[in-house]
């Protein structure tokens, strides 16, 4: 069923509410959403001027209006806190106002917030906390405010928590609003599983739109916040009794799929776009490094010794191990990366553990460095790949593993076969193998 908010019981709506969506996609929790909107928009009012806030707020487009197309209220209707607060939303999303609009708003707030703000019969904006929010954004936006009227709206802010609406969404609106006033905004001790579905939206919106600026919720609370508002969403009916808490469930329930979508895609691909990226770096810097250690032995033989110009060869680095190609490779990765770790242990597999050449921490990235020498042949190293691939897996920071095989005498048989049979995705890892040069 439907929840029932004291501040629409005064304004006395009509509550259209919700197909019951169990069994029903978010997709089409999220059109109908739209449509309860589209079929139920008005303006001026401050249900809409929300609407078009919540996503001005996020830096993402509106799908119902935009504020450019809305008209300012006509300006005898400006006195009334609803009209103003339809003024403070459109201010709040960019749509710029003449001199005298400006003057009308701060004659109004000056009027408002003279009155009593929490009359006994409870018939003031005080207990509209959407209203609020749009007469504080008003105060924000508007030029020429004068100091008296701000100080009597922070006393009115202050005064919400004990003297308006009780309920969780009234009560985020109010600390936004007090934080919005420059008020200090503290967490508050309870707990976002009796948060109704509108309150838990509103707070995954203003993780969105604020972040860190307006740390309201603790820690733990956010990072449960996505679940529990998909439980509730897809197990109950959504309380959307108005275009504004059917925009901000639309916004919000739109956000947290998508997020956990893509969530759950770096969590089971095997690269991100920045891995991506990041391998085909390494990849490069591995498949041209025959190049680059072909050019260190290409060095000057002038030496200049107490004034005398001799031919002698200058100290180099020559690739005889694997050793030199790691030392190499590593001053190479360098370049590039800003975090590159040299043998770090993998955890425990087998009653064992491998140790790690490199390891690109941000990009999760590692990479193993093999030289084919004398006594290894394809068929080994394509054992000793198979056998670290299970070690790396293991590893927090292993969702691409690159094995670069340094073939500089041309022992590895097929190149071609070693790289496309070992190379491969499995799960959450991605193995890269790279033979360079092949077939000197």
């Amino acid at each position: 069923m439907v929840a029932s908010h004291p501040e629409h019981k005064a304004q006395n709506k009509q509550v259209v509410p919700m197909s019951d969506p169990i069994g029903s996609s978010f997709a089409k929790q999220v059109q109908e959403l739209e449509d309860f909107v589209k079929d139920r928009w008005a303006w001026p009012t401050p249900e809409a001027g929300f609407a078009l806030y919540v996503f001005s707020a996020a830096n993402a487009t509106c799908p119902f209006a935009t504020a450019s197309a809305l008209a300012w209220p006509d300006r005898t209707a400006i006195k009334h806190p609803q009209a103003i607060s339809a003024c403070g939303y459109l201010l709040a999303c960019g749509l710029p106002a003449t001199p005298d609009q400006h003057s009308d708003i701060v004659s109004a707030l000056d009027h408002l917030t003279s009155k009593d703000a929490f009359p006994l019969d409870r018939q003031s904006f005080a207990f509209r906390p959407l209203e609020v929010l749009g007469v504080v954004l008003a105060a924000q936006k508007c030029v020429g405010l004068d100091a008296a009227t701000r100080t009597r709206l922070q006393e009115i802010v202050q005064r919400l928590p004990t003297d308006g609406n009780k309920d969780e969404w009234s009560a985020e609106l109010y600390c936004l609003s007090s934080h919005l006033l420059a008020q200090a905004s503290e967490k508050r001790a309870r707990s976002i599983d009796r948060f109704p579905t509108s309150a838990l939206a509103l707070a995954k919106w203003m993780t969105v739109a604020y972040g860190s600026q307006f740390p309201l919720l603790a820690e733990a609370d956010i990072n449960r916040l996505d679940s529990i508002l998909l439980e509730r969403c897809a197990t109950g009916v959504l309380d959307n009794d108005d275009i504004g808490r059917s925009a901000l469930l639309h916004f919000s329930l739109r956000t947290a799929v998508s997020e956990r979508i893509r969530s759950q895609l770096e969590e089971s691909w095997p690269a991100t776009r920045e891995q991506q990226d990041a391998t085909k770096i390494v990849e490069q810097v591995c498949r041209r490094f025959p190049l680059f250690a072909k050019q260190l032995q290409q060095r000057r033989r002038d030496v200049s010794v107490e004034g005398q110009r001799e031919k002698q060869a200058r100290s180099t680095i020559e690739m005889r191990d694997e050793y030199d190609v790691q030392d190499s490779l590593h001053a190479l990765l360098k370049l590039f990366f800003d975090d590159v770790r040299a043998e770090e242990w993998t955890p425990s597999y087998a009653g064992g553990q491998s140790r790690i050449d490199f390891v690109l921490k941000r990009e999760k990235i590692t990479v193993e460095v093999k030289f084919m020498g004398p006594r290894l042949t394809q068929n080994e190293v394509a054992k000793q790949l198979a056998i670290d691939e299970k070690y790396y897996r293991k590893h927090p920071d292993c969702k691409t593993l690159i094995c670069f095989v340094f073939d500089p005498n041309g022992r590895c048989t097929n190149p071609v076969a070693l790289e496309s049979d070992v190379s491969a995705t499995d799960g959450n890892l991605r193995v890269v193998v790279v033979v360079s040069p092949k077939g000197v």
